[in-house]
């Protein structure tokens, strides 16, 4: 196996609480059941702008979602498909965590856990898979843990029933809508009226433009007013811990098989500098139907 280097670039919390820059970031130390990836591709989220000023550790790494190569790996790695130096893969980590500062994900190397981090399959690019990384942990968690819905994508519900997802065209949106259609529900959603076609193509059977005065009675008509599971995929969605990701090996065969598609990306820059951009326009809610991607 290669060895990392010990110092690298990446985007940290800076003294004052905001993020910057800087060229002198420890390389994470490789741990037996961490994966050291070198960072091709990150994914910018809603959230990566919020974990800012006091509830940030200044010189923590920011950012989650990963795509890139294997360059070393813990002696005590379990992962859902076996993996190797040099393979790909995708995953998230916790960006600007105090206990684990140096393993943000918007870094050239990523000191990724093993429970988290996916193979990718050879279908898919690395633009496409980094927009799954923090989302199928968050999905996973909400729909079959929070929710507790009865059915599986492996063990689809014998009884389909509605299930509201709402903000159905982010990227949490069309995760959600995809492993509620293969776990056998009707998932409806709300969005504006130019994402009814995104989100029909991943799986809506019936779409709501939440901008409308009525769109809380024609749920109700349409759902005959028996709803009972509504994911918001705005507000209540937030990181996952990592021990709550158990199901690892279900996610795997849906990436493998091609049964699960990513959202629709947009490459906002080709190095680590084009994240600061990128956070500026989703703080100022310039995004909608798409998740921003940048090249490390």
């Amino acid at each position: 196996m290669s060895e990392p280097p010990s110092i690298q670039v990446a985007i940290v919390t800076l003294d004052d609480g905001t993020l910057g820059l800087c060229d002198h970031v420890q390389v994470p130390t490789l741990e037996e059941d961490m994966i050291i990836v070198k960072n091709h591709v990150v994914a910018l989220n809603p959230i990566d702008t919020k974990m800012v000023g006091k509830l940030a550790t200044p010189g923590a790494i920011a950012g989650m979602d990963f795509a890139g190569e294997v360059i070393s790996i813990g002696s005590n790695v379990q992962t859902a498909t076996p993996i190797k130096p040099g393979g790909r893969v995708c995953g998230a980590v916790p960006g600007m965590h105090a206990l684990t500062p140096a393993v943000g994900g918007f870094a050239q190397y990523v000191g990724a856990a093993d429970l988290t981090t996916l193979k990718i399959p050879e279908h898919m690019s690395l633009e496409e898979a980094v927009t799954l990384g923090s989302g199928i942990g968050t999905i996973g968690l909400a729909l079959f843990k929070s929710l507790d819905v009865p059915g599986s994508p492996k063990s689809p519900a014998a009884t389909p029933m509605d299930v509201l997802v709402y903000g159905g065209s982010t990227a949490t949106g069309t995760l959600a809508i995809q492993l509620l259609k293969l776990s056998g529900f009707n998932p409806i959603t709300t969005c504006s009226p130019k994402n009814f076609e995104l989100v029909r193509s991943f799986g809506a059977t019936q779409v709501f433009d939440y901008h409308q005065d009525t769109v809380t009675d024609d749920i109700r008509v349409y759902t005959r007013k028996s709803l009972k599971n509504v994911l918001d995929c705005y507000t209540a969605l937030e990181p996952y811990p990592d021990f709550l990701h158990t199901r690892p090996q279900t996610i795997q065969d849906l990436l493998d098989d091609g049964q699960l598609k990513s959202h629709p990306h947009e490459i906002i820059g080709d190095d680590l500098g084009g994240i600061l951009q990128g956070l500026a326009m989703l703080k100022e809610k310039r995004v909608s139907g798409k998740k921003l991607v940048c090249r490390v």
